[in-house]
C-alpha cells in the first residue's frame, strides 16, 4: 500500500519525536533499487520509499559481501540484481517529499555522485544485502539454517551494532549516542576510513526501466550505499575515543598483567585516576583477529581465545573528553 503525502508527514512527527528523544530508528531503504515500487518500462521512474525516505531514521542500503578464507572480509559493492528473475536491489535516490535535512548540508559531496543538494538523500549507510550473500539465519519451520538476504536485513545489522556501541559510551560515562545520522555524516566526511566506502555498482537496470539507469557507487556518499558499510573495529574504537566532552582524558596507567589458557586469559591493570571506563583489545598476532571489550573494573576474563597462539593486549581508560593507553602492551600465549 503506497503511502500518501499526509500520511507520511504524520509518520513523520513521530519519528521527529524519536530522534528528539534520542532515539534511532534504523529502516531498510527498500529492495526495488533506484525504482521504488515502480515496476516495468512503461511507468518506470526514479523512485524512493518510505519510512526509508524520512530524514529522522538511518536509510540502510543493501551490499553484496565477498569473504576469502575463514570468513575474511574481502569486498563490498552494491547489491543489484535486477536482472534476474525476482531479483532485488539496494534502495536509494532522492526524496520528493522532504528537502535537505541538517546532517546533509551542502558540502559538495551530496552531488558527486548524482545526489541532491536540496532534498532528502538515501540511504544513510549500507550493510550486506545480497541474498545471495546474505545472513545465515535458523528456521525451525523452514527445516532449519537458511540464508537470507534483502535490506530488511541490512537495517538490523546496524541496528544491532549501533546498539552495543550504545551500550558501551553509557558503560564508559559518555552518554547514550541519540540520534545517529549527524555522527555519521561527521564521520563520514572528515574521517576517510572509518567506513568502508562502496565504490563499485549501481542500484539501476536501464535496460528494463525505460533507459534511467539509478544511481551509481562512488569515492564518498553515494545514493545506492550511503557513506558505506561499517568496518567494526575501527568506527567503535574512534567513536569512543572521540567523545567530545568537558574536561580532561584519563590520567596515564600501568600494571598491564595477565595469563593465558588454552582458549581464556585473566588480566588485570592498574586503575586510572578520573577514567569511567577501559577498552580491551586482544589481537591474534599471526591472522590480526581482534577480540574487543569494555569493562568499569580493573580486570577481564576474555573467552574465544585459540590455543598455542601468541596475543597482545592493549588497554585504554575511557571518559567524557577522551581516552589514555596502558604505558604498555603485553604479550601473551595461550597453552595447547
Amino acid at each position: 500500500m503506497l503511502q500518501g503525502n499526509t500520511q507520511i508527514a504524520a509518520e513523520g512527527q513521530l519519528f521527529l519525536q524519536l530522534a528528539a528523544q534520542g532515539i534511532t530508528v534504523f529502516v531498510s531503504s527498500g529492495d526495488e533499487g533506484a525504482y521504488g515500487h515502480t515496476v516495468g518500462q512503461s511507468d518506470a521512474s526514479l523512485n524512493v520509499i518510505d519510512p526509508g525516505a524520512q530524514p529522522n531514521v538511518t536509510s540502510v542500503g543493501g551490499t553484496t559481501l565477498y569473504l576469502g578464507p575463514n570468513s575474511q572480509w574481502v569486498l563490498e559493492e552494491v547489491w543489484n540484481e535486477l536482472g534476474l528473475l525476482g531479483g532485488g536491489a539496494s534502495g536509494g535516490g532522492v526524496s520528493s517529499s522532504w528537502t535537505l535535512p541538517s546532517y546533509q548540508e551542502p558540502a559538495g559531496w551530496e552531488t558527486t555522485n548524482g545526489g541532491s543538494a536540496t532534498n532528502r538523500n538515501l540511504p544513510d549507510v549500507a550493510a550486506v544485502g545480497d541474498p545471495y550473500t546474505g545472513v545465515a539465519v535458523y528456521s525451525h519451520i523452514n527445516g532449519g539454517w537458511v540464508e537470507v538476504g534483502g535490506t530488511s536485513v541490512s537495517a538490523p545489522i546496524w541496528a544491532g551494532y549501533v546498539s552495543q556501541l550504545n551500550s558501551a559510551t553509557e558503560t564508559v560515562g559518555q552518554g547514550r549516542i541519540g540520534f545517529f545520522n549527524p555522527k555519521i555524516y561527521l564521520f563520514g566526511e572528515f574521517n576517510i576510513g572509518l567506513l568502508t566506502d562502496i565504490v563499485t555498482g549501481s542500484n539501476g537496470y536501464a535496460s528494463e526501466n525505460a533507459g534511467i539507469p539509478g544511481y551509481f557507487a562512488g569515492v564518498l556518499y553515494d545514493n545506492c550505499s550511503g557513506w558505506g558499510s561499517m568496518p567494526g573495529l575501527t568506527f567503535a574504537e574512534y567513536f569512543l575515543f572521540n567523545p567530545g566532552g568537558a574536561g580532561n582524558p584519563p590520567a596515564a596507567f600501568g600494571g598491564l598483567t595477565g595469563t593465558a589458557q588454552s582458549t581464556t586469559a585473566e588480566l588485570s591493570w592498574s586503575a586510572s585516576t578520573g577514567a569511567k571506563g577501559y577498552f580491551v583489545i586482544v589481537e591474534n598476532a599471526v591472522t590480526g583477529a581482534e577480540i574487543i571489550k569494555v569493562c568499569t573494573a580493573t580486570q577481564i576474563d576474555v573467552s574465544g581465545i585459540t590455543p598455542n597462539t601468541y596475543y597482545g593486549v592493549g588497554i585504554w581508560a575511557l571518559n567524557q573528553a577522551g581516552n589514555t593507553e596502558v604505558d604498555s602492551i603485553l604479550y601473551l600465549k595461550t597453552t595447547k
